[in-house]
């Protein structure tokens, strides 16, 4: 199988150190430009901020994300 990959950056919000690390190993030997975030709150203001064509996240990171964004414009 052949792997194609464009210019796009992926963006991905994971919290834990170790995931992060593997992650990042699999991205690259795959040759994708990915982006980490620590938590849902920065994925979220990286999205504000930077151009993504894909957020992986599990739920936990995007739902604190989300909320405290939320939060923040109450």
């Amino acid at each position: 199988m052949e792997w194609h990959t464009s210019q796009a950056r992926i963006l991905v919000a994971e919290d834990n150190e170790i995931n992060q690390m593997l992650l990042e190993k699999q991205l690259e030997m795959l040759g994708v430009d990915a982006n980490f975030a620590d938590n849902g709150a920065i994925a979220w203001e990286s999205l504000q901020t930077g151009s993504y064509a894909l957020l992986l996240s599990d739920i936990s990171d995007a739902v604190d994300g989300w909320l405290r964004t939320d939060q923040s414009n109450s």
